[in-house]
């Protein structure tokens, strides 16, 4: 397949009337930080927010229709913040000792204590911005409490990029005792190395697409839990109008039937390639918990029963785009692909697929440069996606 395409560029401000306009969103945007921490977010009004921000209603209306667009693109400012304290960082002191500013800790109490803002949408702002791993420590630096049950604290099991092991048992203990409800997104690990309920949690939830069918051919989810969760589920299904069509259904359990074999031998060969990349010298790192450097190893061996997945991350040594692309061109064994969990390899590319919406400095900081790849390793002859793979790493 041929490589995908270098996403575009992002078009600079180049008229005055563009840069005035930032000006006023980022004026606005620091008026209603003020009225939030002087008033609360259920006192404070859009007229409020205009008169300190010093412009008229109408005009506030013309960049934000109300206040809770304000508080989202608010939230959506002080989360890179937040990460830059506590999620993305590696070295655990840092999130133990940082404090994030005053305003981000109003703006985050705001948003899932007020009764004014939708659940819906603290849910998708929750899953979007704290499914790291690491967020039960940051929760426990910050002192954030979780104080209501209609707060879903949502947890990836292998967070894509560095692939972090999430501690289930930890992460519900931490959520019941505030009242909130835990959620495992378990598709990276397959009901083969976890089942989450086991260990406390409230909530599964799949992408069948991936591993559970196994073999590209289906769109699919689920979401396991108790019979009330069952119950929800239900009614919000018949309220949305999303169904599985009976042939994609007996496709996911055509997959299941040898999905215990396919994810042993996926597990084992990802140990294979995972410790051969990390011996190669145009390689500079790998991340699979697989391996002793990995530093949550012991955790995924406790957790995993001794297999470890079958997605590896890896950063070229030349990290750039040009580089990552000649690699991408070169495979003829594995796919260039955004997806994972099929049958055959797949590789992709963050910088222009995953995290392509995600800012340079912030991928930086989650530890993806242009040079790291992600491969979901297939099951081919483990032979042969090694020499695929060190074909391509000769062109680099």
């Amino acid at each position: 397949m041929p490589a995908p395409r270098p996403q575009r560029p992002k078009r600079e401000l180049r008229t005055p009337q563009q840069a005035r306009s930032r000006r006023t969103r980022e004026k606005i945007l620091a008026a209603a930080v003020a009225c939030f921490e002087e008033l609360g977010y259920d006192a404070t009004t859009t007229a409020a927010i205009a008169k300190r921000a010093r412009i008229s209603v109408g005009s506030l209306y013309s960049y934000f229709h109300d206040k809770r667009a304000i508080l989202l693109e608010l939230f959506e400012k002080t989360a890179r913040q937040i990460s830059t304290y506590v999620i993305d960082s590696l070295d655990p002191e840092v999130w133990r000792s940082a404090e994030p500013r005053a305003s981000v800790r109003k703006l985050i109490d705001a948003l899932f204590h007020t009764r004014t803002f939708n659940p819906g949408m603290q849910r998708i702002i929750w899953e979007r911005y704290f499914k790291d791993p690491e967020f039960r420590e940051a929760v426990q630096a910050n002192e954030m409490r979780l104080r209501t049950a209609m707060v879903e604290l949502f947890a990836v099991l292998k967070a894509q990029g560095k692939l972090r092991v999430a501690d289930v048992a930890g992460l519900a203990k931490l959520a019941h005792a505030s009242g909130a409800t835990l959620a495992i997104d378990a598709t990276f690990t397959t009901p083969l190395l976890l089942r989450p309920l086991e260990l406390g949690a409230d909530v599964v939830i799949h992408s069948l697409t991936k591993y559970v069918n196994g073999h590209g051919d289906v769109m699919a989810g689920s979401v396991a839990g108790s019979s009330a969760v069952a119950a929800a589920m239900r009614d919000r299904t018949i309220l949305d109008g999303a169904y599985l069509p009976a042939h994609e259904a007996w496709l996911c359990i055509r997959g299941m039937r040898t999905l215990e074999l396919r994810v042993r031998r996926q597990c084992d060969s990802a140990l294979r390639v995972a410790r051969h990349l990390a011996s190669h010298r145009k390689v500079a790192r790998v991340q699979y918990p697989g391996l002793e450097s990995h530093p949550q190893h012991e955790l995924a061996r406790r957790q995993f029963g001794g297999l470890f997945g079958g997605v590896v991350t890896f950063d070229l040594a030349d990290a750039t785009k040009a580089a990552a692309f000649r690699f991408l061109d070169a495979l003829e064994l594995a796919a260039s692909a955004t997806t994972l969990g099929d049958l055959f390899t797949e590789v992709l590319y963050p910088a222009i697929s995953s995290h392509r919406r995600v800012d340079a400095n912030e991928r930086a900081r989650m530890g993806i440069s242009e040079g790291t790849l992600r491969i979901s390793v297939g099951i081919e002859d483990p032979e042969d996606i090694l020499a695929d793979l060190d074909a391509a790493l000769d062109t680099v």
